[in-house]
C-alpha cells in the first residue's frame, strides 16, 4: 500500500534530524501495529501515518524533548507517550498515565491529527516549526543543571545529588547533597512539584525535568513580584474570559490550585496589588470555574455519545445492515438537530 507521513511530522523529523544527525526515527508500524488500529498505520482515509517514535541516540534529551512539546504544542500535536505517561491535547497535555504495553522508555511517540487512531482526516499536514533547534540551549546559572529523568525515593547516584542541589536553588530545599533519594528529598520534590503545577507524586520525571530546567533558567533573570502574580491570576478569572480556558489555566497548569494561595499571601506581601486584586475571592473564583467546567464536561460528554452513535452508524452501513443512503440522511438528521 502506498503511504506518505504526516507532513507535520516530515518537518519534525527534518528539525530532529538537523539537530541530533542520525537519530533513529521510525514512522510506519510493524506487524504488532498493523493488527490494530494506530497512528502507525496508514490512515483509512488518505494512506497518511500520523506517529513517529523517536530515539535518544542522537543526542536528542527525551526529557526534554518532551516538556517542549507539550509546553509549546505544535498546531497539528494530538498526543505524545513517554516513560509510562501520556500528554494528550484533550486534557490540555496534562500527564496522565499511560498503560499500554510498552512502556516508551525508551523513545518518545508523537501522534499528530484529529483521531482515533488510524482514522485521522485532516489536522496533520501543518508544516509549521516543532522548535526543536530551541531546545536544551537554555544556560544552568551556577553550575546548576536539572538532571535526566526518572528519578525517585531509593534512586542514588550523582544525578540524584544534581536534583537536590538544583532543588536547595530553586525552593530553599535545605537539603543534604549526599546523591540519596531518601524521604526529605522526597518530601522537597514534592513541594516544588506543587509550586510549580504539576502532579506532586514524589516522582522526579520528564514533566518535572522540564519545569526544574526552566526554574533553573529562572535563576538567572528577577523573578515575578507578588503584584505581576497577581495580575496573572486575574487575568485568567476575569468574566470576560471564558470558563474552559479558566478551568484549563488554573486546573491544568496548577492542578492544586497554587496560584491562589500565592495570590492570597501576595496580597498581604504587597499593599500595592491591594487596588489591583480588589475583591477577587479565590473560592468564588473556583465555584465559578468548577460550574463552567461542569458544563463544559457535560457538553463534551453529549458530543462524544453523539460521535459514538454516528460512528455506530457508518459500522452499520459497511456491514450492509443499514443502506448507506439511510446511513447518511440519519447522520444529516443529527449533525443539524433534525434528528434530536
Amino acid at each position: 500500500m502506498a503511504w506518505r507521513l504526516a507532513r507535520s511530522l516530515q518537518r519534525l523529523e527534518s528539525e530532529i534530524q538537523s539537530a541530533h544527525p542520525g537519530t533513529t526515527v521510525w514512522d510506519i508500524g510493524d506487524e504488532d501495529h498493523q493488527d490494530s488500529w494506530s497512528d502507525h498505520n496508514p490512515s483509512v482515509r488518505g494512506d497518511v501515518v500520523c506517529a513517529l517514535d523517536i530515539l535518544g541516540d542522537g543526542g536528542l534529551d527525551l526529557s526534554s524533548f518532551v516538556a517542549h512539546l507539550i509546553a509549546n504544542p505544535h498546531p497539528n500535536l494530538r498526543y505524545v507517550i513517554y516513560n509510562r505517561r501520556i500528554y494528550q491535547r484533550r486534557y490540555g497535555f496534562r500527564g496522565r498515565r499511560y498503560s499500554g504495553v510498552n512502556a516508551h522508555k525508551t523513545h518518545v511517540h508523537v501522534s499528530v491529527g484529529d483521531g482515533p487512531d488510524g482514522r485521522s482526516t485532516r489536522d496533520y499536514d501543518d508544516t509549521s516549526s516543532w522548535g526543536v533547534a530551541s531546545i536544551g540551549h537554555g544556560a544552568a546559572p551556577r553550575g546548576l543543571t536539572a538532571p535526566a529523568p526518572s528519578l525517585e525515593e531509593g534512586d542514588e547516584g550523582h544525578r540524584v545529588g544534581q536534583l537536590q542541589r538544583a532543588l536547595n536553588a530553586v525552593i530553599d530545599a535545605g537539603l543534604n547533597v549526599d546523591n540519596d533519594f531518601g524521604p526529605l528529598t522526597e518530601a522537597q520534590l514534592k513541594e516544588f512539584q506543587r509550586r510549580a503545577g504539576i502532579d506532586d507524586d514524589g516522582i522526579y520525571g520528564p514533566v518535572s525535568a522540564g519545569r526544574l530546567a526552566e526554574a533553573i533558567d529562572a535563576l538567572e533573570d528577577d523573578m515575578p513580584t507578588a503584584k505581576e502574580v497577581a495580575l496573572e491570576v486575574w487575568r485568567y478569572t476575569n468574566e470576560d474570559l471564558t470558563g474552559r480556558d479558566a478551568y484549563a489555566h488554573l486546573r491544568s497548569s496548577n492542578p492544586e490550585h497554587q496560584i491562589l494561595t500565592e495570590l492570597a499571601a501576595a496580597k498581604q506581601r504587597d499593599a500595592a496589588l491591594l487596588d489591583a486584586v480588589q475583591g477577587v475571592d479565590g473560592e468564588a473564583i473556583l465555584a465559578r470555574i468548577d460550574q463552567r467546567a461542569a458544563e463544559d464536561a457535560e457538553r463534551d460528554a453529549a458530543a462524544a455519545a453523539e460521535r459514538a452513535d454516528i460512528l455506530a452508524l457508518i459500522e452499520a452501513a459497511q456491514s450492509g445492515e443499514l443502506a448507506a443512503a439511510a446511513v447518511v440522511d440519519q447522520i444529516a438528521a443529527r449533525l443539524t438537530g433534525a434528528g434530536s
